[in-house]
């Protein structure tokens, strides 16, 4: 009988766990799903979601705005930035849509691009306007947004374009430390290759440093690397 309390016991647990799990999901990725409630997409959005270029065509010709916000801020060129829709993204910016139109919290396009790692939207945003080197939400970059989606990629593409490697977001966050602590091995390697500064200090009182925050984070790797770093640097 006992036994039978502890696997019911269990179960629950595990249900509970899977609950808690699915409600992060939904609070974390809701932006991304086609039925995620009041976020005020207008059909020109849905279309950039889909890559739909005739559907936008047909919008634009019947007066759409083409920067039309969300409830976020979140214009359709920010959704195919974000879903890596190059057609739709070519249409919206031939059509006159601002490439750096900003958001409440979740950037512009070229940094949402760069953070999902779509580099040939980058470049079609960078070479019609957009600003690398502008800061947007909490003072993040371009390359702060690679960085920290771990786009290896988007991040030597950010650098070819002369981006700040150790620019400082409000919290003196680095795109190395936010690459450190994301885990994203690759963006490390890169970001250090180039000359990145490891030792530049952020406002977070327990880790403030890069390699603070690998070692809390148990990135094996990166301490090594960051370490090998701080040796060569001595």
């Amino acid at each position: 009988m006992k036994n039978l309390s502890k696997a019911i016991l269990g179960s629950f647990g595990c249900l509970a766990t899977l609950a808690v799990g699915f409600v992060l999901f939904l609070v974390l990725f809701s932006p991304f799903m086609d039925d995620a409630p009041d976020r005020g997409w207008t059909p020109l959005h849905h279309a950039a979601e889909k890559n739909d270029i005739d559907q936008i065509n047909q919008i634009l010709l019947q007066g759409g705005n083409v920067d039309a916000p969300d409830t976020s801020g979140c214009t359709p060129l920010w959704v195919a930035a974000a879903y890596g829709s190059l057609d739709a993204a070519t249409v919206l910016v031939t059509n006159g849509a601002n490439v750096n139109a900003e958001t409440s919290g979740s950037g512009n396009p070229v940094a949402r691009a760069a953070m999902n790692g779509h580099p040939r939207i980058v470049e079609l945003l960078v070479q019609n306007g957009a600003d690398i080197h502008g800061k947007y939400d909490r003072g993040y970059t371009m390359l702060h947004a690679a960085a920290c989606g771990g786009s290896a990629t988007c991040t030597e593409q950010a650098l070819s374009y002369g981006a700040d490697i150790n620019a400082r977001n409000s919290i003196n966050q680095t795109p190395l430390y936010l690459a450190a602590a994301g885990g994203h091995t690759d963006v490390v390697k890169i970001l250090l290759a180039h000359g990145a500064n490891p030792n530049i200090p952020c406002d977070i009182g327990r880790h403030p440093h890069p390699i603070d925050v690998a070692l809390e984070r148990k990135h094996r790797e990166i301490v090594k690397l960051l370490r090998q770093s701080a040796g060569e640097k001595e």
